[in-house]
């Protein structure tokens, strides 16, 4: 299991992963058949927003897969510094798993695997957040040593449901 830069190889199952977020209702500002018809333009232009070349991005950040025997499982952004919105709702790190791929551990080690790319870039503590009844991300962040600060509502969550925010000390943690 490796967490990768995005990577033209995975074309097939990163089509795969995006209809199985569609179907539920996430990952909707990708659309599918624009990327299908020009996934090396895709890929390019994800690396350039790496890079800091897109000027629409409110913070630096990198962009990962999680990819496991040559199949893309899910995506994580490592957002190097908070804005005020992030500190009240983003945190540093998000990640997606694809759906079929749940409950299959691949949450915790993207979490653990991005915690040691958050080290790499000088971070000292991370943010993550969740909503209060993602029991699932809930269970990621604690078993990646996530300290509860608070649970807030907050107008940029659309549910009813209190956003949990954590803190994860890079300088305490035995992966990162």
């Amino acid at each position: 299991m490796d967490l990768i830069l995005p990577n033209t190889t995975y074309k097939k199952s990163f089509l795969e992963g995006l209809a199985e977020f569609h179907k539920e209702g996430n990952e909707l500002s990708y659309d599918a058949e624009k990327i299908d018809t020009d996934f090396d333009g895709f890929v390019r232009e994800v690396h350039d927003r790496i890079a800091g070349i897109d000027p629409t991005k409110k913070v630096p950040d990198t962009l990962f897969w999680l990819v496991d025997g040559g199949e893309f499982i899910g995506r994580v952004s490592l957002r190097h510094t908070l804005n005020e919105h992030l500190k009240e709702y983003g945190g540093h790190i998000g990640y997606y798993i694809r759906p079929t791929k749940r409950g299959m551990g691949y949450g915790t080690k993207a979490l653990e695997l991005t915690l040691v790319e958050a080290k790499k870039l000088g971070l000292k503590k991370v943010l993550v957040t969740c909503d209060e009844d993602n029991v699932g991300s809930r269970k990621v962040i604690e078993k990646n040593g996530g300290v509860l600060q608070d649970i807030v509502h907050t107008p940029q969550n659309t549910r009813d449901v209190g956003l949990m925010r954590w803190w994860i000390d890079l300088t305490e943690t035995k992966n990162a």
